[in-house]
């Protein structure tokens, strides 16, 4: 008969080994992620609830100008209002709203990276097509195992499905800066912070903003 390979024993080894020798950090990560989201959700909490969604409903409206849309958003938010159920809401937008923000601070500088750099932009695409394809509850029970149940978990889970387009996006619009307009910008004598701020930034800002709106 033939011996089974114990993956079982070997992923609770790992387990175990991560936790002890990243205990530390992997507390600092929980402690920072649980602060943003119980913050973000005071402060939405704080807004009364009809007028949270005006807000949101007027939001909708001047980002689409469709009216339409912005009026089946406030129907349904109405609903569920009527329902009882708009604090489990706001719970659920304020992970939405940490994790979008994660991501933007991380996928836009790691988007510059790559594009900058073809060594990293290869190792790059094999995580983020890893990240993009793998079902997400594989990866949230690993994250449920190191970070405990709560808040947390759920904030990463969504920020590795809302990293890659951002990322994605910023790489291929700083790459589709012609290559004239940075020659220009170099013969003018600008350092390289001058050049991504100036010129490549600015006009690979549509693409970046395409990514942002997948996030």
């Amino acid at each position: 008969m033939v011996e089974k390979i114990p993956w079982g024993e070997w992923a609770e080894g790992a387990v175990d080994v991560i936790k002890d020798n990243l205990d530390p950090f992997l507390d600092a990560i929980y402690t920072v992620l649980n602060w943003m989201a119980n913050t973000t959700q005071d402060m939405l909490m704080t807004v009364p609830d009809l007028w949270m969604i005006l807000i949101i409903s007027v939001f909708s409206l001047l980002v689409t100008r469709k009216i339409i849309m912005s009026g089946l958003i406030a129907v349904a938010l109405l609903v569920i209002w009527n329902m009882g159920l708009w604090e489990l809401s706001v719970l659920t937008l304020t992970l939405v709203v940490v994790a979008a923000i994660i991501s933007l601070l991380v996928g836009i500088p790691l988007g510059i990276l790559s594009a900058k750099s073809n060594l990293l932009n290869k190792g790059m695409k094999v995580v983020l097509d890893f990240m993009q394809t793998m079902p997400s509850f594989v990866y949230l029970i690993p994250v449920v195992i190191l970070f405990r149940l709560g808040n947390v978990p759920g904030i990463i889970a969504t920020v590795i499905f809302a990293l890659p387009p951002v990322v994605r996006f910023t790489d291929l619009g700083i790459r589709e800066v012609p290559k004239e307009l940075k020659e220009v910008s170099e013969s003018f004598g600008t350092n390289w912070l001058q050049k991504l701020t100036k010129v490549e930034l600015p006009m690979a800002k549509p693409t970046i903003m395409a990514g942002i709106n997948q996030c």
